[in-house]
């Protein structure tokens, strides 16, 4: 564990200021069946699965949203790691987008962290461009390893300075990985992943003072799994 002032992820960045507008969704896909908006919603996991996925009773939902900030970092270029947010899915056509924020304590700003989970799934109106979008953040990710990285937000006047290592980006079967490291943080990490299925990305982050590895599998496997149900 650790106290709140060294964790700083895609739940203090979703959510404020200006939203990107989504682009109107088409009715048909080359590349087979779309899952449709009106699914989104659907796609993300229950309390009990994400309870079991992290070991944790005590975790709970305490942020959710469907728009997309605009607001960038200080290191926009490596901000896909950290955040569903700016300059990241901006300009890149999503249709729709649903996420969550999970912590225990289950409070918003707990004093002192045991357990984060936060997920995202974006809809794009092809397939193809899904996959444009994962290729285009699978570069980003490459060119971030073996940085440190600042998530301070330079336009809010209350945004602290907020460093991370990014350590271990790896790209396996259409999945893109990274661990992100808290400077400072007394041990605190998140395993980041990026994974597309139809016309669906998806981005979870699992993090902890241990590895959150198995977390993020559990949960990139619930989510695709409800995805390949609906495609």
């Amino acid at each position: 564990m650790l106290t709140a002032t060294a964790v700083v992820l895609a739940v203090n960045v979703i959510g404020r200021g200006r939203h990107e507008n989504a682009q109107s969704p088409t009715e048909s896909d080359a590349d087979g069946k779309l899952v449709p908006v009106s699914a989104l919603e659907g796609l993300l996991p229950t309390k009990e699965v994400v309870s079991s996925a992290v070991g944790d009773p005590g975790i709970g939902l305490v942020n959710e949203g469907t728009g997309i900030d605009t607001v960038v970092m200080v290191d926009a270029d490596c901000q896909g790691l950290t955040s569903v947010s700016g300059p990241v899915y901006a300009g890149t056509g999503w249709t729709a987008v649903r996420w969550q924020g999970w912590n225990s304590p289950a409070e918003p700003n707990p004093a002192r962290w045991v357990h984060q989970a936060l997920m995202s799934v974006t809809t794009y109106p092809h397939a193809s461009a899904a996959r444009a979008f994962y290729t285009k953040e699978s570069a980003a990710w490459q060119k971030c390893s073996g940085r440190i990285i600042n998530t301070r937000v330079p336009t809010d006047k209350d945004s602290p300075d907020r460093f991370w290592s990014v350590e271990g980006v790896t790209e396996a079967d259409g999945v893109l990985k990274a661990t992100t490291i808290s400077e400072g943080g007394g041990g605190w990490s998140c395993q980041n992943t990026l994974t597309v299925r139809s016309n669906v990305v998806v981005r979870i982050s699992g993090c902890a003072d241990t590895d959150s590895a198995a977390t993020t599998q559990a949960l990139l496997d619930a989510i695709t799994a409800k995805i390949d149900a609906a495609a």
